[in-house]
């Protein structure tokens, strides 16, 4: 048809064809049940768990005078160190070193030897194995392997004032506001 210039017609056939595949395609809802049973049947019970639950973040609140007060409410004016919460003696000093000789292999056989739930990103010790140690994802697994051995050698040897001051982000989930 495109070498008789017969482009309506193709045009025609085109359509008919897309139709067809729109209708067949049918996305039905996941089976709760199933991938619940599935994921207990793994020994994932935190991760079925968190499956049913409806408290999925749904990204950060904007930030409102209420919002502003809830935070604060949560972040207590900072109080005087009791005696017996503090160390005392001499502290060993761990030499910077020892956090240069992490790199992004040590950081991937780290994640391989992992067991357990999800933490604040809700990826269980299955999914970091599979997003860092699988070959599929060729250098994307790798480059991330080497920036998590970036990230956790500058938590070792460097300062960082945000994680000290103890910045709380208000996030937005189905259910409510919720600020952590």
């Amino acid at each position: 048809m495109w070498k008789n210039g017969d482009i309506d017609q193709l045009i025609r056939e085109g359509r008919m064809i897309q139709q067809r595949i729109g209708r067949s395609r049918k996305i039905e809802p996941p089976n709760k049940a199933k991938i619940f049973a599935k994921l207990v049947m793994e020994g994932q019970i935190k991760a079925a768990v968190r499956y049913l639950s409806d408290n999925d973040s749904k990204g950060l609140l904007p930030l409102s005078d209420d919002v502003m007060e809830q935070l604060q409410e949560k972040h207590p004016e900072p109080q005087e160190a009791r005696l017996r919460s503090l160390l005392f003696g001499p502290i060993g000093d761990i030499p910077d070193c020892l956090y240069h000789q992490i790199d992004g292999e040590m950081i991937r056989d780290a994640a391989l030897r992992t067991k357990g739930s999800g933490g604040p990103l809700g990826v269980d010790s299955t999914g970091f194995k599979r997003i860092l140690g699988c070959k599929s994802f060729k250098s994307s697994s790798t480059s991330l392997c080497d920036a998590l051995a970036t990230v956790t050698r500058n938590l070792g040897t460097e300062y960082i004032a945000p994680l000290a001051t103890c910045r709380l982000i208000p996030l937005l989930t189905k259910s409510k506001v919720r600020c952590d």
